[in-house]
């Protein structure tokens, strides 16, 4: 695995769900990248305030998110649920762990903070607290030195992000949501998952549940629904457990979610 570093994406930021749509909805894969983002920020497909901050967009919360970093499969599921005018929480859940996945502060506060307040009935939340959780790094994660207001934006960016993705909810009181994982998302998550983890129990164990405020008992509940709903075989005896998919790719997991949508 490699080494976490964190990075200050999201200080400008937010979900972008609805750029991220237009874009899939655009994206040619057999086009050069560097010549499609000149289009895209020439024609200013996305209808922003200037070139530097369209080009922004396209690479820093698409590209890296969906095309050409880990998840440099997820563009081809996303754009095929798009097209087929998928429950937009399904889409959302999917993009939120991509996101997540790129970004190792990002993934940490969820993971380490913003997960055990939930549990803990700490509720409500604060960039603040994001802030604190800056602090509270090991001054080796950073990727440089960060000033105070790089904090503070990044702070505030995490914020936002969370609560367009439905993580959080509120204006300018925000706490975190009751939220709701869809089983379709969630078999989604499961086979990612499951295509690098070698044992069922490491499969439930998983520290990527905790995005979605999942405990193990809960993973193993919505793995039972899945079984039963046809995503995939679930057994479990004891501290036993096999998982199987019928899918050999997202892709044809993603057609099988549309077909039932349809």
């Amino acid at each position: 695995m490699a080494e976490k570093k964190y990075m200050t994406w999201l200080a400008h930021g937010g979900a972008f769900i609805d750029e991220t749509r237009i874009l899939l909805d655009i994206f040619d894969p057999a086009v050069d990248i560097n010549t499609w983002v000149e289009h895209i920020v020439r024609k200013n497909v996305l209808g922003k305030r200037s070139r530097s901050w369209t080009n922004e967009i396209v690479k820093r919360y698409f590209l890296a998110r969906f095309v050409t970093k880990e998840s440099s499969y997820a563009w081809k599921a996303l754009k095929f649920l798009c097209a087929k005018n998928v429950d937009l929480s399904i889409i959302r859940s999917i993009m939120y762990y991509h996101t997540a996945k790129i970004d190792d502060f990002f993934y940490d506060f969820v993971t380490l903070d913003l997960f055990d307040r939930y549990y803990a009935g700490q509720l409500a939340i604060s960039s603040g607290d994001v802030y604190k959780f800056i602090e509270s790094a090991k001054p080796g994660m950073f990727d440089q030195m960060w000033s105070d207001s790089v904090k503070g934006r990044l702070s505030r960016g995490v914020m936002s992000t969370l609560r367009d993705f439905g993580i959080l909810e509120g204006k300018s009181k925000k706490q975190i949501a009751n939220f709701y994982l869809p089983i379709e998302a969630f078999a989604y998550v499961a086979f990612l998952i499951y295509s690098q983890v070698s044992t069922g129990e490491l499969i439930i164990q998983n520290e990527d549940w905790k995005l979605f405020l999942l405990k193990p008992q809960a993973v193993e509940r919505m793995f039972l629904e899945s079984h039963q709903t046809g995503y995939l075989k679930y057994h479990a005896a004891g501290r036993l457990i096999r998982i199987e998919f019928p899918y050999h790719s997202t892709e044809e997991l993603a057609h099988d979610i549309a077909s039932r949508a349809s």
